[in-house]
């Protein structure tokens, strides 16, 4: 909901300075002010369709999302409550979501994570029906499955690259070197500009190393 609000406000926001300085913009510039503000449409519409559909599951009134739990050893390193949005599935290499394509609905799932004194437990929710997000999942349960480490490294790589909100803890930041954090303080700026061939080609390196490489857990 607080995702849905921000967009919202980020739209409106948009909408007031465009038309106030439409006039103003030379013929190359409006093109852009128009992608944006379609980008920008395309996620808030996206995200009343997700969430009227978790709100009929809410109640009871449809049966359409899949609820996976995983119990992961206990850290203070970071913290995640947020939207995934699933790029390429692993297994065939199937797009779920284009960061240039604004008129394709966003298709996302809901990622959760809490602990106790002894444990993490981290919680994926996503729609049953929408066969691109499913088919996501489960090529990547089947290649999690009796491979205890590999969900740590999954959990990981989708609050570091499928997420916005997500906290590192400021005793485990300062234990990387500065090449790390450049690096990671690299990867969340990324998200909140708009994308080039680069930095599509950069989240594409970590879709493919998934199941090695980042370890928040450890």
């Amino acid at each position: 909901m607080f995702k849905l609000f921000i967009s919202r406000v980020h739209l409106n926001a948009l909408k007031e300075e465009f038309c106030s300085i439409y006039n103003s913009l030379d013929g190359a510039i409006k093109p852009l002010y128009i992608y944006n503000l379609r980008k920008v449409s395309n996620k808030v519409s996206s995200l009343i369709n997700f969430y009227s559909k978790y709100k009929k599951w809410m109640k009871k009134e449809e049966n359409n999302f899949v609820i996976k739990r995983f119990i992961l050893p206990k850290t203070n390193n970071f913290l995640i409550q947020d939207l995934v949005y699933p790029q390429v599935t692993p297994d065939d290499f199937k797009m779920v979501n284009s960061i240039n394509n604004v008129f394709v609905e966003e298709k996302s799932a809901l990622l959760g994570i809490f602990k106790n004194d002894k444990s993490t437990y981290v919680t994926f929710i996503y729609d049953k029906k929408d066969e691109k997000i499913t088919s996501y999942f489960n090529q990547y349960w089947e290649i999690i499955e009796n491979k205890e480490k590999n969900i740590e490294f999954f959990v990981t790589n989708c609050s570091l690259i499928l997420c916005d909100n997500l906290l590192i803890s400021s005793d485990y930041f300062n234990k990387f070197n500065e090449e790390e954090k450049t690096f990671y303080s690299a990867l969340n700026k990324f998200r909140f500009e708009n994308p080039s061939m680069g930095q599509e080609y950069l989240k594409m390196k970590f879709f493919a190393g998934f199941i090695k490489g980042n370890n928040f857990f450890k």
